[in-house]
Formats: C-alpha cells, structure tokens, sequence
C-alpha cells in the first residue's frame, strides 16, 4: 500500500512540474516566473553569495580597509 501511495504522489508531482514548465513558454508566466526568481534572489540569496560583507545597517565596517569598497551597497 506504501508503495502505491508513493508511486501516485511521485506521478502527480511530476506532472504537476511539468505542467509548470510547460506554461513558461506563455509570456505572462515567463515574466512572472523571472520576477519571482529576481526577488528571491534579491531578498533572500544575495547575502549567501556576497561573501564577508555585512550588514549595512549593523553599523560595522568589514573586516578590512582595503576590501570597504566590496561592503557597499552601491
């Protein structure tokens, strides 16, 4: 019965992504799916990949003078 259970949950989610993907070929879906992704990344992923910067509004500087420009936002 386990098995049944996993081998339909499998299948429907599968299909359900590929349902997904076949609805990026519609504009309104690309550009909703590119801006999500830009959000994410903006907002939640950036700071893993900017490496030993801070936090600007922490108020301390990096950990070191010659690498400040790396820690500004702009």
């Amino acid at each position: 019965m386990i098995g049944a259970l996993v081998y339909l949950q499998l299948t429907s989610l599968r299909n359900a992504l590929s349902q997904r993907l076949r609805r990026l070929r519609q504009p309104r879906y690309l550009v909703g799916a590119i801006v999500g992704l830009a959000y994410f990344y903006f907002f939640f992923f950036r700071h893993f990949f900017a490496g030993h910067r801070r936090w600007p509004w922490t108020g301390r500087p990096c950990s070191s003078r010659s690498a400040h420009w790396r820690c500004s936002w702009w």
